[in-house]
């Protein structure tokens, strides 16, 4: 017997008698269910602002309807084929809940969205000190980019990066001026600039 649909199949059969046993009649109810989805895909997509995403949202015991909830403006859900595809509009983390369901039931499964822009460096160029006293300088980064990873090369004797907040710190050692090679990076891509850092005896 191959089920046609889900419900409960009722199965009978029937002996017949003879001269020496009396018919006998027996019964069995079968129940037919749908297992609900199972979502296999993890809804998790890291993207550039601007740039068209596609996620194809897979799940075992096929689905009739999808949803998606908490999704970055720019993107969306088919709601038949499960697939999240668009263009991000915005940056920054978006935690969303992907829902599939048939007549079995519906199941949710949670993700995060990361959509970043490519990073710039937009603190000054230049930067002044003296030698032997106390130095900071704030290696700056739009929001749209964060979070990104700056470092720093060549700075002088007695300065250090902070590369989790992009503070230049220290106590200069030496005098002169320093060409600090500085860089910026994220998914989406990176960028570099010079700071002509100059230490006044």
């Amino acid at each position: 017997i191959t089920p046609t649909g889900v419900g409960d199949i009722v199965l009978q059969a029937t002996v017949a008698g003879n001269a020496t046993y009396n018919s006998a009649t027996a019964q069995r109810t079968i129940s037919v269910v749908v297992l609900p989805p199972a979502i296999t895909t993890e809804p998790a997509i890291v993207g550039l602002v601007g740039q068209a995403v596609s996620l194809p949202m897979v799940a075992t015991n096929p689905p009739v309807s999808w949803t998606a909830t908490g999704l970055p403006a720019g993107l969306a859900i088919n709601a038949n084929t499960g697939q999240i595809s668009g263009t991000p509009t915005t940056t920054g983390p978006s935690s969303i809940s992907v829902a599939a369901s048939n007549p079995g039931g519906t199941v949710n499964r949670l993700g995060v969205i990361r959509i970043y822009d490519v990073p710039n460096i937009t603190s000054s160029s230049t930067a002044s000190g003296q030698q032997n006293s106390a130095f900071t300088f704030a290696v700056t980064v739009p929001a749209s980019a964060s979070p990104a990873v700056v470092s720093a090369a060549d700075l002088p004797g007695g300065l250090v990066l902070d590369e989790r907040t992009g503070v230049i710190s220290g106590t200069p050692l030496e005098a002169g001026t320093f060409p600090v090679r500085l860089s910026a990076a994220n998914p989406a891509g990176a960028a570099s600039a010079t700071l002509t850092l100059t230490i006044a005896p």
